[in-house]
């Protein structure tokens, strides 16, 4: 029951991230051959998307449920996500935590559009009605209140939101904003798609 309790969470929580000599990678994308630090990305961002680039910073913490996900801190606890590929085993191992690294991968962006906030809905119904299938009443409140990490809600910018329906609003809310200032109906959100690393000495 622990183990199905362990993947329905994980699954949620998917749902809902002075340098060493660098070495470029080949790709049909612009490949950035010098170590950028995180703020410098954050701050270029949309101008990196679908780019091979190396950011250095610290590996603040990584997913506890399948070392899938870390996320890699620079100056202020600015945060990037970062996800693990097949090219390096497909997780992060535990000794990069809390570790100056340097991660190397392609930049990517996702965005989060009203269509999205539905579909989060849907699946986090459903994953709620398997909890309570197997009778896991607490559960399903557990899996409401810490369905993601202080990280993970930092780099969504819902740091003091910790329940779905909180969340979602929020997501709703800072649509409304960025219409309204942008024109643009959807939140943009950028992870690193991580295929090696190393630790800096």
């Amino acid at each position: 029951m622990k183990k199905i309790l362990l993947l329905i969470s994980a699954a949620v929580a998917t749902v809902m991230t002075s340098c060493s000599s660098c070495s470029s990678e080949p790709s049909h994308n612009i490949v950035v051959t010098d170590c950028i630090s995180v703020n410098k990305v954050l701050a270029n961002a949309p101008e990196l998307v679908d780019s091979i680039i190396e950011i250095n910073g610290q590996c603040a913490h990584i997913c506890d449920y399948t070392s899938y996900t870390a996320y890699i801190m620079g100056a202020d606890s600015a945060l990037i996500r970062c996800v693990a590929t097949p090219g390096i085993g497909g997780f992060f191992p535990d000794s990069l935590e809390k570790k100056e690294v340097i991660f190397t991968g392609m930049f990517r962006d996702q965005h989060l559009n009203i269509e999205g906030i539905l579909n989060l809905d849907e699946q986090y119904k459903m994953h709620v009605q398997i909890l309570r299938d197997y009778n896991m009443d607490d559960e399903t409140q557990m899996l409401d209140s810490h369905r993601r990490c202080e990280y993970e809600r930092k780099y969504r910018g819902q740091e003091g939101v910790v329940f779905f329906d909180e969340s979602t609003q929020n997501y709703r809310e800072r649509i409304e904003k960025r219409i309204a200032e942008e024109g643009k109906d959807y939140l943009t959100f950028y992870y690193l798609e991580v295929n090696s690393y190393q630790i800096v000495e």
